[in-house]
């Protein structure tokens, strides 16, 4: 999204977008994985914006390269846990776990050195 595009904030959302995604959520297999990350992204970018920091001047915070601060706005799944974190603490926020909708996954076990994690 380019700087001279205006965002659509949640309050500004129809309640329709809000009601699909809710639907999606718990209806449609795999959303999850993908809308989660794309929420996440726009909370911070919308974070960052409303405290008028740049990304580089989140860059400069983090001592990284404003590209990865681009990378981690598009799609926060793509870069490490910490960093998100570390970009969320550079924003002064806090990341809380919060329940979702159940969507029927099989529950996983913890991770295993060296290997994946597979459902139960």
């Amino acid at each position: 999204m380019s700087e001279n595009t205006t965002a659509i904030h949640a309050e500004e959302e129809p309640d329709y977008l809000q009601d699909r995604i809710a639907f999606d959520l718990v209806n449609t297999p795999g959303f999850a994985e993908t809308w989660e990350p794309m929420a996440l992204a726009l909370e911070l970018a919308r974070a960052r914006k409303a405290k008028g920091l740049s990304q580089q001047a989140v860059a400069d915070a983090m001592h990284i390269n404003r590209a990865r601060v681009a990378e981690l706005e598009r799609d926060p799944s793509r870069v490490s846990f910490g960093r998100v974190i570390a970009y969320s603490r550079v924003l002064g926020m806090r990341l809380e776990a919060v329940p979702v909708p159940d969507a029927g996954l099989p529950p996983v076990s913890g991770p295993r050195r060296g290997g994946p994690v597979k459902p139960h």
